[in-house]
């Protein structure tokens, strides 16, 4: 009995300590965890408790994720696909391209139609034209050559040549023109220097039958024009001064035009030199009746052009054009010379006058 009752009280007496125990050992537990806290949409703050390992484990699910990449969409050459490939382009893809391209411009049109040359008249029994192409050191000329006649044309041949710093490649092989027949023949003109050149030549062919006459066509000239080749460019004042001191070639042109502003002249002259203006509009702002402004151009060759623009409308008459000079220099004889008869050809040109948005709305 006294035994029973030792074993009870001694239980009574370490009941507190095994509760400290345990609450220490809980303490240990919870200390040992990380505790990480999430706040999800309702607001409300949700805790969970993950132990290193869990949280190591979650770090590199997280990189992982981080490091994904998605995959690229294919890219698809049209150029590098055979003639086999092309006929079976998407007519989707197509007629989506053309929808975002939009329709093209009334200037980009007139800028096509520029390029074409008719090389002979309606009434000859060969017609020609030609489009004029020019890549930075070649020009390429695509010659439609029609047969007007009810005879068939053999070996219709274009022959060319060239004047100035112009050389013809190869010349273009034969064509056996049917009656009311056609083709494109296709001519390549390398270009060494910048100035204005000059391609004339003659279509020659042979009339099928037992006379076999030889005919020939004279074709009309194709003018190169030098702004294809020059590109506004710009220098500093002192470069500019030590090349015009440089520079022994010098062509002065007189200003002759209808042109009776100021600003207006000079903004036509850029636009039909292709040359930039490196004078200031600070300085170029104000009605003084007097304008003086410098130019320069660099052409795809590497040489340099300068000129000095000095105008001025008489005070004493109103409305009176612009009077004055123009001083052009380069290194070359050429391209000074070409640059003055684009100035000369430009005068006989009015500027074209952009459209008013207001009365256009």
């Amino acid at each position: 009995m006294s035994l029973t009752r030792e074993r009870t009280n001694s239980s009574l007496d370490w009941g507190p300590n095994m509760c400290f125990l345990k609450l220490k050992r809980n303490l240990l537990f919870v200390a040992a965890g990380v505790c990480y806290w999430s706040q999800i949409s309702n607001g409300n703050n949700v805790g969970t408790c993950l132990s290193p390992q869990q949280q190591q484990e979650r770090s590199e699910r997280e990189a992982r994720s981080a490091r994904r990449v998605d995959v690229e969409t294919g890219i698809n050459f049209a150029a590098l696909a055979g003639a086999a490939a092309t006929a079976h382009h998407d007519v989707f893809e197509l007629s989506l391209s053309k929808a975002l391209q939009g329709r093209t411009t009334a200037s980009e049109e007139r800028g096509k139609l520029s390029k074409v040359t008719q090389l002979t008249g309606f009434s000859d029994p060969v017609y020609a034209e030609a489009i004029v192409a020019v890549n930075q050191y070649d020009i390429v000329l695509d010659v439609l050559v029609v047969n007007q006649t009810d005879d068939t044309l053999q070996n219709c041949t274009v022959e060319l040549a060239t004047l100035g710093e112009l050389r013809l490649v190869e010349r273009p092989a034969g064509v056996v023109l049917a009656p009311r027949d056609f083709a494109t023949i296709r001519a390549h003109v390398k270009v060494a220097s910048t100035e204005n050149g000059i391609i004339f030549g003659n279509i020659v062919y042979e009339v099928s039958g037992a006379s076999m006459d030889r005919g020939v066509v004279v074709l009309n000239d194709i003018h190169i024009d030098i702004v294809d080749y020059i590109q506004p460019a710009a220098c500093s004042d002192a470069d500019f001064r030590h090349m015009w001191a440089e520079f022994e070639w010098e062509n002065k042109v007189s200003v002759n035009t209808n042109i009776t502003d100021l600003r207006g002249y000079l903004e036509h002259l850029l636009a039909s030199t292709n040359m930039k203006c490196l004078t200031p509009d600070k300085a170029l702002s104000g009605q003084c009746g007097f304008m003086a402004a410098n130019l320069y151009a660099r052409s795809i060759f590497g040489e340099d052009a300068l000129a000095n623009l000095s105008i001025e409308t008489p005070l004493h008459r109103a409305g009176a054009p612009v009077v004055g000079h123009v001083r052009i220099r380069a290194k070359t004889q050429g391209m000074a010379l070409s640059l003055g008869d684009k100035i000369n050809m430009m005068h006989r040109s009015l500027p074209q006058k952009q459209p008013d948005p207001i009365a256009a709305a």
